[in-house]
C-alpha cells in the first residue's frame, strides 16, 4: 500500500500504482 492508500481507487491497484499525479 502506497501513500495514496487514502484513496479507495488506488486501493484496487495495490502495489501497482498507475501513472497518476502525486496527490
Amino acid at each position: 500500500m502506497g501513500a495514496d492508500s487514502n484513496l479507495p481507487s488506488v486501493r484496487f491497484w495495490g502495489d501497482q500504482r498507475p501513472p497518476l499525479p502525486d496527490w
